[in-house]
């Protein structure tokens, strides 16, 4: 993969990000590091759930890094490109802090693409009650028992101008 190439892609990414975020209420993005901006941290605005020694919660705010390493467009550890920052302590079936699993993550996958599944997984919009399948399997009983409580926050992630249709999500 060319230098130049990826830096076109990056540069794509934070027009494309900065755009999904002035449009949301829920999502307040800020690059971290690069020019372009090859990391960011995303601050999500919605309801999820964290659990403490009293038991599980609701819980309004989220921070995720989400960097790309050069080697993004050819291979992709969801390890080295998600980082939970805070609440350390997120109950939900696909994360086991600091480790989120946004399921496949393809190389190249768009930023966008990225802040939409961590936004539906935070929210429970995506969830697995598949023990085998999950980092945090507790959570996966929990989800399992509270199905009528799902999602969390039925809030859209971008916010819709009157009259205008839903957003487009993106296709798993």
């Amino acid at each position: 993969m060319s230098h130049g190439v990826f830096e076109a892609f990056l540069a794509q990414q934070y027009v494309d990000g900065m755009r999904l975020a002035e449009s949301s209420d829920l999502l307040f993005l800020t690059p971290v590091s690069g020019s372009p901006p090859d990391r960011y941290v995303a601050d999500f605005r919605c309801i999820g759930l964290v659990k403490d020694d009293t038991g599980v919660h609701r819980a309004d705010r989220f921070l995720v890094q989400i960097a790309f390493p050069e080697t993004y467009m050819d291979e992709v550890d969801p390890a080295s490109v998600l980082t939970l920052l805070a609440p350390g302590n997120v109950h939900h079936p696909n994360i086991n802090g600091p480790w989120i699993c946004p399921g496949h993550l393809h190389p190249g996958t768009p930023l966008v693409d990225v802040l939409w599944q961590i936004f539906e997984i935070i929210t429970f919009h995506r969830v697995t009650t598949d023990e085998f399948n999950a980092l945090n399997p507790e959570a996966c009983a929990w989800a399992r028992d509270h199905k009528d409580l799902l999602p969390l926050d039925p809030r859209p992630l971008r916010r819709r101008a009157a009259g205008a249709p839903p957003p487009t999500e993106i296709s798993s």
